[in-house]
């Protein structure tokens, strides 16, 4: 964005940065507010993901797909030696 003045010369315009409000400077500056943020929202995922895995397993209870739960089943548990392996291994990175 350009301007010319009276006497021929060429100045830009300047946009300073807009201030921020009082409340979000804090935040900006305080060390818990994403901590916390995120620990509320690992709480609430975890919630709506125990709600849907009760769900599913009762469902198939009902259906009496006993094959599918033990098939889910050991896929939890999979799962639980790869994330307590990468864990283990990112505990050893961080301590070397």
């Amino acid at each position: 964005m350009s301007s010319q003045s009276v006497t021929g010369t060429t100045y830009r315009r300047v946009r300073r940065p807009r201030a921020l409000s009082p409340l979000r400077e804090h935040l900006r500056d305080t060390f818990w507010f994403a901590p916390t943020g995120a620990m509320v929202g690992i709480v609430v995922v975890w919630a709506l993901a125990n709600e849907l895995d009760t769900a599913i397993v009762d469902a198939l209870r009902h259906d009496g797909a006993y094959d599918s739960i033990a098939e889910l089943q050991s896929i939890a548990d999979d799962a639980q030696t790869v994330v307590s392996t990468i864990s283990a291994a990112m505990m050893t990175f961080i301590g070397v």
